[in-house]
C-alpha cells in the first residue's frame, strides 16, 4: 500500500539537550517520534529504508500478524501528528515486524533503544 507519513528534520528543531545516553531533547516535535513509519493498512512499521520487497517467507510471516498489530494500534494517530504514546506504539509495532523477519540484531537493539528513550 502506498501511503504518506510524516518527517522531522532535525535541523528544523532546535536541540535543547542531550542526554548522558544521546537521547535528545528538542523545543518543537522530536524527530525520534517520526522514525518508524506505519503502513495504515496491515500496520507494518519499519524504518523507511525497510519498506523494501520482503522475502516471501517474511511476508507471510507480517501478513500473518497483522490482527495482533491492528489491535496494538487501535487508537493510535500514526499517520499524522504523533503523540509520545503513538511514537511508542509505532515502535513496539517494528519490534513486532523485525522480530519475524530475517535475524536482524542491530536494527532491533536499535529499535529497543530509542522504544527505552520514549
Amino acid at each position: 500500500t502506498r501511503f504518506a507519513s510524516l518527517s522531522v528534520r532535525p535541523e528544523a528543531v532546535a536541540l535543547q539537550e542531550r542526554e548522558s545516553d544521546f537521547h535528545e531533547r528538542y523545543s518543537g516535535p522530536s524527530p525520534l517520534w517520526y522514525l518508524v513509519q506505519v503502513c495504515p493498512e496491515c500496520f507494518f512499521a519499519a524504518y523507511p529504508d525497510d519498506f523494501a520487497p520482503l522475502a516471501p517467507a517474511e511476508l507471510a510471516a507480517i501478513r500473518a500478524q497483522a490482527p495482533a498489530r491492528r489491535q496494538l494500534a487501535a487508537g493510535s494517530s500514526l499517520a499524522g501528528e504523533r503523540r509520545m504514546e503513538d511514537a511508542s506504539t509505532a515502535f513496539r509495532l517494528a519490534v513486532d515486524c523485525y522480530a519475524v523477519r530475517a535475524p536482524n540484531h542491530h536494527r532491533l537493539g536499535g529499535i529497543y533503544h530509542r522504544l527505552a528513550w520514549l
